[in-house]
This record gives C-alpha cells, structure tokens and sequence, in this order.
C-alpha cells in the first residue's frame, strides 16, 4: 500500500468565521454527484465534514484538509488544501481532480433539509451532498486495517475473510477469519462504548499470523470510543485519537456460499448450548445447523443460562437465516443459523409438537408478552388469551381478556392482515397490574395489523411490522 504524506503546506489561508450560525458545524456529508456524474460507484465516495472552521474532505481517494469561511447568507470559501498524496487510478484520479475543481470554484453553498449543493459566483451547480450519518445500527464492514498494539496501523492479512457489523438492537459481530466474535455496543452521536468481546473456541493454524490478527481485533475493538463514517469507509478510534479499526463498507450479499441465505424468517426450533458451541434444530425441517456467535446470539445464550438447561434444548423462535460461516474445525465453510432477533422461549414447547402450525381461527391464543412486559397470571384470575372464531353467517368475531373484564368485538382477516374493533365490554374497576395489563392490551388490537404464526405461537404487529405483542397455542 503507498505510503501516505502531508503536504508540507498551505498554499493560501483565509481568515475563518464560526459555522454554527449557518448550521453546517460538525455536519459531514457524503457526494450525490459532481458536476452531471454520479459520484461513488465503483469508485470511492468523496466526503465533507465541517468543524470549528476548518474542513475535512475525502475525494474518494486522497483526505485533504484546511479552512473555510462561510458566511451569511450563502457565502462559502474554501482556502487551499492540504492533503495526502497517494496515487490514484484512472476513474479515480480523474473523480478527484473533478472534486478537487468543485471546491475551488465554490462560492456559495444551500442546505435544504438533508442536501447540501455548492455552487459557483454563476449559480451553476457543481456538486451535490447527502448529510452523512455516523449511525452504526444496521451497518456492515470489512475491516482493511487494524491497530497491531505496537503504535501501528497494519493491513489485514491477505487470504482472510473480516467482517464487522452492528445491528439495531446493540448487538455486535466480528470475525478476524477464523473464530465467530460476538459483543454488545452502545452508540451515542459519535461515542462509542464496546462491551467484551467474545469469540468461539476454534484454533486455526493458517494463514501464518491469523490468530495474532483476530487478537488484535478483539483489542481494537475494546478500545474504540470514538465512530466516523465517512462515505462508504469507518474509522473506529480510541480516546486518544488512535486509529483502532478502518473498515469499507460491505457489499450486499451476492448470492451463493457468499452469504445469501437457503433459509430465512422466523424459525421455530430447539437449541442446545455446552461448551461455547451452540446448534439449532429447526422443528419444521428436522435440520440441525451450528449456531453463529453474532448478531442477536447473545439474547438467546442469556435466556438459555437463566432457563438453566445445561445442554439440554430448549425451544425458542427467533428470525434469522442460515448462511455460510467458517467452519469450528478445518478450513471452508458450512451452513450456520445467524439469529437476527430472539421472539421468545417457550420452556414447555418440544419439536414434537411444534412440527405443526396453528390456525389463527379457532384457536385459543395464552398471551406470553405485551410489548416487552412478560404476562403471567394474576392470583385467582383468568389466564389472559384471544381467541378469533368465525360465526356459521361467515362473520369472525373475537374474545379476549386479561383476566379482569372480557373484551370482545369484530375481526378481519384475510390472509396474514388482521384487525379488530373492540365492541362492548364489561365494565369492572381493574386493579393494577390487571389494569395496566388490560389497556395495553387494548392498545395492541387497535393497532394489530398482521399477524405471523411460527409453529405453534404467533405475533401480532403494527403497520410497520413491529411486534406488538406474543401468543402461545394451547390446546384444551
């Protein structure tokens, strides 16, 4: 990789004015389009970051870096830049110096809502932004650089597979190419707090050098307190400004052993966890995966421990997919269940009876969850449950309760979609927790648009999709 330098300096400088009165201090923003082309592609993305007067740019291959004055009411100009010097190719060089002339010619710049434009002394249009977020929830990446512990950066192995991602419920995962890492994150703006970071137990004795890089992940990772996403490229540092982790962002699955998934959705089935090595077997199927030790893992390890099974399975749903995943022992691949969320363990469910799949009608629903409260019962009343029926006049009407009044009312289903119109009901004074209980049921049949069914339980969710609350079967 060449070897980046300064310039040794500026060339012009301005006289810088404060940013925040026109609102573009700590802003960055990732290109649109430059000049008539779409910016990126193939192609690194080109960046803008705003800070206390000075900006920070990345062209798509080169970071450049000086001042800038903006000023009421469109004003901006950007001072001579200083900036590394690697070599670019082709489309690259060429992407760059279009940016590079952009920012030299800019005298004015609009902000409207989440777009940033910088034009010309003519008004003509030289390049156009997005406001770039430094989100991580949801986010992938391929790590390309580590910190090795020795006061440097070096570039991941080549042969290596690394991958890195954070999804929205705080749940981390990483792989330096040999073992699965599993984490839990908090992110607040740009403020990173990284939990301990724990890895299956494989030994993998090649490429030289694999498990010194996965331990210099797992130390990096622990030590990155600060995010910036610039383009399509994340920089995890520590507090002192040290560059811990470089990563590209991931390309979609592709297809094939490359990660699209021959199994995906909500699942129904029982895992099993002893020694760090975990497996599921899905009921439907009978298939027995291993389990990854990434993304929502960590919700299902901890409902197994406080379940106290000790090797024995124990029946949950979750979503999910089966991808390819390194292999525990030996070189290559093999399908494995990566758990995207933990919908609920049901300890009394065995794959036995879960082959099947309740119908949504007809059938006795025992409420297991109300948003994230567990329901269970209330000393001397009525188990909480909804129950659908369809009348012989082709109606459907439901009933239900908490264990306090009886609700009842109209239902319409077809297919998945659902929704209810609660009708009269009786009208007792509810104490709480029955109280509390029952209105939030209320609110869950007012706003229940679908409903999935997964063996033998079933979620009702809102318009978008959210869980809104969790049912079991129960035969009588």
């Amino acid at each position: 990789m060449p070897t980046s330098v300064f310039r040794a300096a500026f060339l012009a400088l301005v006289i810088t004015a404060p940013l925040a009165g026109q609102g573009l201090d700590g802003t960055q923003w990732r290109a649109e389009r430059i000049g008539a082309r779409p910016a990126g592609g193939a192609r690194g993305v080109p960046t803008l970051r705003f800070e206390g007067g000075r900006l920070a740019a990345f062209d798509g291959c080169n970071r450049l870096m000086g001042p800038v004055t903006v000023t009421a009411p469109d004003g901006i100009a950007i001072g001579r830049l200083a900036g590394t010097m690697m070599a670019c190719p082709g489309e690259l060089a060429n992407q760059a110096t279009a940016f590079g002339a952009a920012l030299a010619k800019a005298t004015r710049v609009v902000v409207q809502g989440e777009r940033l434009v910088l034009r010309s002394a003519d008004g003509r249009e030289l390049a156009a932004f997005v406001r770039q977020s430094s989100a991580l929830a949801g986010s992938a990446w391929v790590p390309t650089m580590i910190n090795n512990g020795k006061g440097a950066v070096a570039s991941t192995l080549a042969g290596t597979t690394l991958r890195l991602a954070f999804d929205a419920g705080g749940a981390g995962s990483a792989s330096a190419g040999c073992n699965d890492l599993a984490f839990r994150y908090e992110q607040r703006g740009d403020t990173l707090a990284v939990g301990p970071v724990r890895a299956t137990g494989k030994r993998c004795p090649a490429p030289a050098g694999i498990m010194e890089q996965e331990a210099q992940l797992i130390a990096a990772l622990g030590k990155a307190t600060r995010v910036r996403v610039e383009g399509d490229r994340l920089e995890l540092r520590d507090a002192g400004g040290a560059l811990q982790v470089s990563a590209r962002r991931a390309p979609p699955p592709a297809g094939g052993a490359s990660g699209a998934p021959d199994a995906a959705g909500g699942m129904g089935g029982e895992f099993t966890y002893l020694a760090d090595a975990a497996a599921f077997t899905d009921c439907r199927t009978g298939r027995r995966v291993p389990v990854a030790m990434e993304r929502a893992w960590i919700d299902v390890e901890r409902a197994y421990l406080a379940a106290g099974r000790r090797g024995a399975p124990l029946y949950a749903v979750i979503d999910g997919a089966i991808l390819e995943r390194s292999r525990m022992e030996g070189s290559g691949t093999m399908p494995t269940l990566v758990v995207s969320r933990l919908v609920g363990t049901f300890p009394l469910m065995r794959c036995a009876r879960a082959r099947g799949t309740a119908a949504l009608a007809n059938t006795y629903w025992r409420v297991v969850r109300l948003a994230d409260e567990a329901v269970t019962p209330v000393g001397g009343r009525r188990e909480a449950h909804l129950i659908i029926r369809r009348d012989q006049g082709g109606g459907t009407r439901f009933y239900a309760t908490v264990g306090c009044n009886a609700i009842g009312g109209a239902a319409t289903v077809a297919g998945d979609a659902v929704t209810f119109t609660p009708g009269p009901s009786t009208l007792m004074a509810c104490p709480d927790p029955l109280g509390a209980r029952e209105r939030a049921f209320q609110r869950v049949l007012r706003e229940a648009r679908s409903a999935r069914i997964v063996a033998e339980t079933m979620e009702l969710r809102d318009a978008q999709g959210r869980p809104l609350a969790l049912f079991e079967s129960v035969y009588m």
